[in-house]
C-alpha cells in the first residue's frame, strides 16, 4: 500500500503498489546501495594511499638526513620519478 498526499485538495490516498512498482524500488536501493558501498571504497583507498606516500615521504625524509640509503621507492618519490606502468 501507498499512501499519496493530495496537496491540491488537503488529501490521503491509498494506493495499492504493483509488483512492478515493488520491483524497481528495490532494486533502486540495491543501485543506491551498490553505490555508496563503492563511493566509501574509493575514499577509504585514497585515504589509504595518501597515507601510505605521506610515511614513505617521512621515512626518506628521514634517511636522507641521516644519511642513510634510501629504497628506490623513497628515491623515486623524493625526486618526483613515476614508475607506474600502465
Amino acid at each position: 500500500m501507498k499512501h499519496i498526499i493530495n496537496v491540491k485538495e488537503n488529501k490521503l490516498s491509498e494506493v495499492e503498489e504493483t509488483a512492478e512498482d515493488i520491483a524497481q524500488k528495490e532494486t533502486d536501493m540495491a543501485r543506491d546501495t551498490e553505490r555508496a558501498n563503492a563511493e566509501a571504497e574509493a575514499k577509504a583507498q585514497a585515504e589509504a594511499d595518501k597515507e601510505a606516500e605521506d610515511n614513505l615521504k617521512a621515512s626518506a625524509k628521514t634517511k636522507l638526513m641521516a644519511g642513510e640509503p634510501m629504497t628506490e621507492e623513497e628515491a623515486n618519490l623524493t625526486l618526483h620519478i613515476n614508475n607506474e606502468q600502465s
